[in-house]
């Protein structure tokens, strides 16, 4: 199992969809989770699901320009069971299809406060 983790600080642009394809091929990742997407959970798994079309995910909504969380797995090895989301955090657990075990896997996006 591979995962790649990575604060995308905005899930727009060509150059970052080359990013992500790359990690997909290069690394053969079978789970990618995305911070800071700054973008709907709608436009964030369709812009996945577009270069990424054998996987399904879940996202959270970004808030203005801060924030949005993407999980996205392989759905060939990975099923999922449940899923918990929070503004700040997103946590599924899913269940390796051929050995059955089941794994939580947590993605956290912790934005910076001003505090004075």
């Amino acid at each position: 199992m591979k995962i790649v983790s990575w604060n995308c600080r905005g899930l727009g642009g060509n150059q970052k969809l080359e990013v992500i394809k790359r990690f997909k091929s290069m690394e053969a990742a079978s789970i990618l989770l995305l911070q800071e997407t700054k973008k709907s959970a709608e436009d964030s798994v369709s812009v996945i699901k577009s270069i990424w079309p054998n996987g399904h995910g879940i996202a959270t909504n970004a808030f203005g320009a801060s924030g949005g969380l993407l999980c996205w797995w392989n759905t060939k090895k990975y099923q999922l069971l449940t899923a918990i989301d929070n503004r700040n955090w997103l946590l599924i657990k899913l269940e390796n299809k051929e050995s059955k075990e089941q794994f939580w896997v947590g993605n956290v996006y912790g934005p910076t406060l001003n505090v004075q």
